[in-house]
């Protein structure tokens, strides 16, 4: 095999390598996308009803979670209707530049836990907004 034969095919086995390698990092980026769709199908905005009530769907596990923001910081809520306070896992706390407030012992549906109290300036879910209302920052 001649030294010009030899490189086209060396070539060819890099564009076939290349190929590959696109095709699966596209594949990739689109089943991460499902998967998220999955787990947060309202991440987008959530629908309204005509009288101003918000309609979620509720995901892949049966719950019901959305898109919002604590202190300005992008979070993803797990909606509990009967919750008395928003709870938040050490890590986001951590992103979130949380101070630990007073320890607090918390009653859920799987037990008793404990944790500390702290505050949040801001807590807003991604809801569409009205129309004819002022948006507030």
């Amino acid at each position: 095999m001649d030294e010009q034969a030899r490189g086209q095919r060396r070539m060819g086995r890099g564009m076939m390598m290349a190929f590959w390698v696109l095709v699966l990092g596209l594949g990739a980026w689109w089943f991460q996308g499902v998967l998220e769709e999955r787990r947060n199908p309202n991440a987008g905005v959530a629908q309204t009803g005509g009288d101003g009530r918000v309609v979620l769907e509720r995901n892949r596990s049966g719950h019901f979670v959305a898109t919002g923001r604590i202190n300005g910081e992008p979070v993803t809520f797990l909606l509990d209707t009967g919750a008395t306070y928003v709870t938040v896992s050490p890590g986001t706390a951590s992103r979130l530049g949380l101070r630990e407030g007073p320890v607090a012992t918390f009653s859920t549906a799987n037990g008793r836990v404990r944790g500390h109290l702290t505050r949040l300036d801001t807590v807003r879910p991604r809801w569409p907004r009205r129309a004819g209302r002022a948006r507030s920052r």
